[in-house]
């Protein structure tokens, strides 16, 4: 109906307008084409230089402009982007119209479709006109994760998506995800055997992930009871503690009855007497000891040997019938000969004029000591040597005065 109506208004329009553009030659319609004769002659809207629609007459087989250029009329159309202005000389839609108006369509809501990507999701949003124009808006963004909760043995896995558009026509779009709970981790608790003190214990269950008990261990047996074992006292000494008789458990090794520490004895000191040194050999300081344990308390230090304090033993010189001794040396503390005294033979009687009286001694040699036999050798010797320097000494005179 509304379409009916804007060509009546048209075709008013163009009766109205038909003796303008026909006082111009430019303006009439053209039979044929002046350069190939084609009778298919249209009218072309296009801009001119100032943006302004026009139309004129153009060929549809050589394209050639066969008639002038003339202002269009437009004629407004409905209020849908399907109905653009038509000229209401050429019929023709106004040339900056021959698109559908943006802002007559009618849209529709926008609609949503989620893809996984294989890391996340991606969102795509999506309108069109209604009036059958074929014009439609696509929007695609990613989602953002804005929560998640792995799954657990006792939670159900949760992940919450949020996808955010920049154009004013899609809305803020939230998908939520659950997961399946995972099952329990089952570990075996052994059996328990009964104990000293403690119950046995049936074979149970429990989840190693949430702690959660899966078969329950049942008391199947009482406590076994003690053992008992007697712990020896321990005597003390002079320098460790001793302990009281105890007892324990054989079985399990629990203390039923504590040792108790007894003080230590102390030693019993006895005092080691210090040895004074001597020439030869050292002393020792004055010590002490334990009586009980022989453990040393103060030690004994060792003293140096004093060393040998010297005497010289003045020599003896011989006479005619009595040996001598060479000097020698002692020590005037502990005796000990040092350098021994070495003994020197009688000289023995000499007679050097032979008047039987000796030379030195003045003994009578008349009556010689029975066993006296050294001296008369001395002599003879003593005799023999002078008799050889009186033979010499002569000679020796002679060559001196030469």
């Amino acid at each position: 109906m509304k379409r009916t109506i804007c060509l009546l208004t048209a075709l008013l329009l163009l009766c109205c307008v038909l003796p303008v553009t026909t006082a111009h030659a430019e303006g009439e319609m053209v039979d044929s084409c002046p350069d190939c004769g084609n009778t298919d002659i249209v009218w072309y809207p296009m801009f001119d230089e100032e943006g302004r629609d026009i139309h004129h007459q153009s060929c549809m087989i050589c394209y050639s402009i066969v008639g002038g250029f003339e202002f269009c009329v437009a004629i407004p159309g409905s209020d849908t982007c399907m109905d653009p202005e038509i000229c209401a000389v050429c019929g023709s839609l106004m040339y900056g119209t021959q698109q559908p108006d943006p802002d007559k369509h009618a849209w529709s809501d926008a609609s949503y479709l989620w893809e996984y990507n294989g890391s996340g999701y991606s969102v795509t949003a999506n309108r069109h006109c209604r009036n059958g124009c074929g014009m439609e808006d696509i929007e695609t963004v990613t989602a953002v994760l804005a929560e998640n909760r792995e799954a657990t043995c006792t939670e159900k896995g949760y992940a919450k998506y949020v996808a955010t558009f920049d154009v004013d026509w899609a809305e803020e779009q939230v998908r939520e995800y659950t997961t399946d709970m995972l099952p329990h981790a089952e570990v075996v608790d052994e059996a328990v055997p009964a104990s000293c003190t403690t119950s046995g214990l049936t074979e149970g269950k429990h989840c190693s992930a949430c702690g959660e008990i899966l078969v329950a261990q049942e008391e199947e047996a009482p406590p076994l009871g003690h053992t008992e074992v007697v712990d020896e006292a321990v005597e003390p000494t002079c320098s460790e503690t001793g302990l009281t008789e105890g007892k324990h458990c054989d079985v399990c090794g629990e203390v039923l009855v504590a040792q108790e520490e007894v003080p230590a004895l102390g030693h019993t000191e006895v005092v080691d007497e210090g040895i004074a040194p001597t020439c030869t050999e050292t002393g020792l300081t004055e010590g002490k000891h334990c009586d009980v344990c022989g453990e040393v308390l103060v030690a004994q230090e060792e003293v140096p040997a004093l060393g040998h304090t010297e005497v010289v033993d003045e020599g003896i010189a011989p006479t005619c019938t009595e040996t001598g001794l060479t000097e020698g040396k002692h020590c005037d503390v502990c005796g000990e000969v040092l350098v021994a005294q070495e003994e020197i033979p009688a000289l023995g009687h000499y007679d050097g004029n032979e008047d039987k009286v000796c030379d030195y001694c003045t003994a009578d040699l008349t009556n010689p000591q029975t066993g006296d036999e050294s001296a008369l050798g001395i002599a003879a010797v003593l005799m023999l040597v002078s008799a050889c320097c009186l033979a010499v000494l002569p000679a020796a005179k002679k060559r001196f005065v030469r």
